[in-house]
């Protein structure tokens, strides 16, 4: 039994968001790699590590797995490092008992810290990398994946190739800046704000100028207009809720000098009131998935991602409903054996984050 969260930030739903298989293959394989590091323990340390896997476990399937049943396989650095971004809130031990409690009836409210104790944290981080270990060594992860769950910031990072950004990993790129201090983390969240959900193209992100902007009183959504070239009409993109503090924040930093909306940061954070280059939206875009320790993607790519991810869903559902249909007339008492279940990393959903 798992946690209904609703919609997620941007209007994507828990199914064209989700990012982690839940095939019985799979589940097999992430059993596998946690039973095997678990058999490699004893006394307290496996028992510490097991109530490590079943926390880690609640967060990031919102219950829709249990303890070691889990495609631990499927995990990237960015889910690990936010994972335990969420874990060292003030309130994660209270929210994620109150979570047990939604999904077991019977299950009794124990009153924990408001923190969890830094030396529990460590063991999260300890389990969760021993697992992937495993993983690794069960020929489940590859050597150039392990690099970036072990080392991120030291990982070699392949080159960009044609790629889709998952909704993951895009979430994990605005919790790095988040975490950040500074202009330009603010100013990179903004970026991938416009990229991800308004689907600018480069050239529209480099043009947005101060003016472009327009606030509706009827939706309370801020509106940025584009296409000024020639011959090519001007559209408007509305921006999530969720955005609107990034741009005011922006804003504030900003001032309200006619001009480019974003702009270069030098050193101390000081602004130059000019439009960003291409180049400088490359490098920031490289510079934080190397960040949270995923394969770079172009503005382009992460331009695209949103769209792409919901037509590949849409194919996966009607492929699974002509699988079933299949299964149906066949096999009969084998109904949905192919079905694959899909969830989300709720780490955002779950009120946790800062």
């Amino acid at each position: 039994m798992s946690l209904d969260i609703g919609e997620l930030p941007g209007g994507f739903s828990l199914t064209l968001a989700a990012d982690f298989s839940l095939d019985e293959n799979e589940i097999e394989k992430g059993q596998a790699a946690a039973t095997g590091f678990l058999e490699s323990l004893k006394g307290e340390d496996k028992t510490h590590a097991r109530e490590a896997l079943e926390t880690l476990t609640l967060v990031f399937s919102t219950g829709a797995c249990e303890g070691v049943d889990f495609p631990w396989h499927q995990l990237r650095a960015h889910h690990g490092q936010a994972a335990l971004h969420m874990l060292k809130e003030t309130g994660a031990p209270t929210k994620l008992e109150s979570l047990r409690c939604q999904l077991d009836p019977h299950h009794k409210f124990r009153q924990d810290s408001e923190k969890f104790p830094s030396k529990k944290i460590q063991r999260f981080r300890t389990t969760l990398k021993s697992v992937l270990k495993k993983s690794r060594d069960l020929g489940y992860i590859s050597s150039e994946e392990w690099d970036r769950v072990n080392s991120p910031k030291k990982a070699v990072i392949p080159r960009a190739g044609e790629r889709i950004v998952s909704h993951g990993e895009f979430r994990a790129l605005l919790l790095a800046c988040q975490q950040a201090v500074g202009t330009e983390s603010v100013r990179d969240r903004l970026v991938f704000y416009f990229l991800y959900h308004g689907e600018l193209a480069l050239a529209e992100l480099l043009a947005v100028s101060l003016d472009d902007l327009s606030f509706d009183q009827k939706t309370q959504q801020v509106t940025v207009k584009t296409g000024k070239a020639k011959n090519q009409k001007a559209r408007r993109v509305s921006l999530p809720n969720e955005a609107l503090i990034t741009l005011e924040d922006w804003l504030q930093v900003r001032g309200d000098d006619r001009g480019a909306l974003l702009t270069p940061v030098k050193k101390g954070g000081k602004l130059d009131v000019k439009r960003l280059t291409s180049a400088e939206v490359k490098d920031l875009c490289e510079k934080r998935a190397a960040e949270i320790g995923v394969e770079i993607f172009t503005a382009d790519e992460l331009r695209r991602s949103a769209a792409a991810s919901i037509s590949i869903e849409k194919a996966e559902a009607k492929k699974t409903k002509r699988e079933e249909a299949t299964d149906d007339a066949l096999f009969e008492a084998e109904t949905g054996r192919h079905t694959m279940a899909r969830v989300c990393f709720p780490v955002w959903e779950l009120g946790l984050k800062s």
